[in-house]
């Protein structure tokens, strides 16, 4: 909204009712907003991995003041209202490029090098582009690289339900007991209209 006045500042609180979505920044200031020059304010929104793709309305109240008059004529004392506006925002929950480790393992035996492959697949709705696969070792029995806790690959594409292998190299610590080693794993990637996002929801034990 933009006031018929001058303005002197304004503030934006959202609430999401009672969809799953929660508001993370509940109240943000815009300040000063004229015709020529309307504001902006940034509200971060958490989103649940279970919610439905859809459209969901949040309750937006934008509360602003502003100048409608000057008493007396050519002094600087000014009168200030005040006003709310109530407006629906919809957000719009699409099903994204989501990823999972399918199958894990290496080659590496204890205390010597050798190769870990883990088998990535998109289970989600949307191509994959650019996908850079980090993968790190909660152990320090199992390294990768030259004794690194992490390491990435990049897949270039992946469509929703396809998979693809990537491999990285690593090492197993001398005197280490022969075990599953716990392995977490983000996916950086981007979207069909070229967003980067993110998945850091990988896990696998690599025996």
């Amino acid at each position: 909204p933009r006031p018929d006045r001058d303005p002197v500042g304004g503030d934006v609180e959202a609430d999401a009712g009672g969809t799953p979505i929660t508001v993370e920044t509940r109240e943000r200031a815009i300040g000063p907003v004229t015709d020529s020059t309307p504001g902006e304010a940034t509200v971060a929104l958490s989103v649940p991995d279970d919610i439905e793709p859809g459209t969901y309305t949040l309750d937006v109240d934008v509360t602003y003041s502003h100048t409608y008059s000057v008493l007396p004529s050519g002094s600087n004392n000014v009168n200030e209202r005040t006003r709310t506006v109530y407006e629906d925002v919809e957000v719009e929950v699409t099903e994204d490029a989501r990823f999972a480790i399918v199958d894990a393992g290496t080659d590496a035996q204890v205390g010597d090098s050798g190769t870990l492959e883990a088998e990535i697949e998109n289970t989600g709705a949307e191509v994959a582009r650019e996908a850079d696969v980090t993968l790190e070792s909660a152990s320090a029995g199992l390294s990768f690289g030259d004794g690194e806790a992490s390491d990435t690959a990049r897949i270039a594409e992946l469509e929703p339900g396809e998979t693809a292998t990537v491999s990285y190299d690593a090492a197993v610590a001398p005197d280490s007991p022969v075990r599953e080693y716990a392995v977490t794993g983000t996916v950086q990637f981007r979207d069909p209209d070229g967003i980067q996002r993110t998945d850091d929801t990988l896990s696998v034990g690599v025996a």
